[in-house]
């Protein structure tokens, strides 16, 4: 005799996660790898003038973005949904249909982003190891924590997002030291660059549409 799927008896979920894996995992989510990697760049390419103006306007669309998801959320909670549900609900499904594999796109490259932002972290010093040995090994551990139960995923993320927490607060406070001549040189940077060579750049081409591509430049890889 068949048995109907409403008679199973399912065991229940149990969490794992405790409160401090989710406080500690939502900051440090918000500490991208560009902060290390990319803001270089963009400072380079476009000037300190369009690198805080374009950080101002992405924080502004990230904060709507995450406000708005966190009211719809909050209104009409669902078990395991994401974005691409509240799409599908509210907008139309074509849309939840293309956020969806956003979704699974974004997540599919991020671990070959996070090993090529790392590796260019390691090339920074001169080592005679291979690249492809500490790629090996970048891919052993992410996979492992993968396969680990959610208790010991969560406490690793714990403590790799408080390493980032304190490295971006020691890489403000480095930065703070150097404008004001704390370093080896006691040279005092303050304000030099924003006014030589400047506060904005051009790039690709010369005049206001070399400074308007910096600026495109800037917000992208912001």
């Amino acid at each position: 005799m068949a048995t109907s799927c409403n008679s199973l008896k399912w065991p229940a979920p149990t969490r794992n996660i405790k409160s401090r894996h989710a406080q500690m995992i939502a900051i440090g989510g918000t500490i991208g790898t560009g902060l290390f990697v990319g803001s270089g760049q963009a400072l380079a390419r476009g000037g300190p003038a369009f690198l805080l103006v374009a950080y101002c306007l992405i924080s502004a669309l990230v904060y709507g973005v995450v406000t708005a998801v966190a009211e719809i959320a909050t209104f009409m909670p669902v078990s395991g949904c994401s974005m691409a549900y509240f799409a599908t609900r509210y907008v139309s499904p074509s849309l939840g249909f293309a956020l969806g594999w956003l979704y699974f796109y974004s997540f599919g490259i991020i671990v070959a982003y996070e090993i090529t932002a790392a590796n260019i972290v390691i090339d920074f010093w001169p080592n005679n190891v291979h690249i492809a040995v500490f790629i090996t090994v970048m891919l052993v551990v992410i996979v492992g924590l993968n396969f680990c139960p959610v208790g010991i995923c969560a406490e690793t993320e714990f403590w790799f997002a408080g390493i980032k927490v304190v490295m971006i607060i020691g890489l403000l406070l480095l930065s703070f030291i150097l404008m004001l001549g704390g370093g080896p040189s006691h040279d005092r940077l303050g304000f030099r660059y924003w006014n030589n060579p400047g506060a904005v750049k051009e790039y690709i081409v010369g005049g206001a549409g070399g400074r308007f591509t910096a600026f495109l430049w800037t917000m992208v890889y912001s």
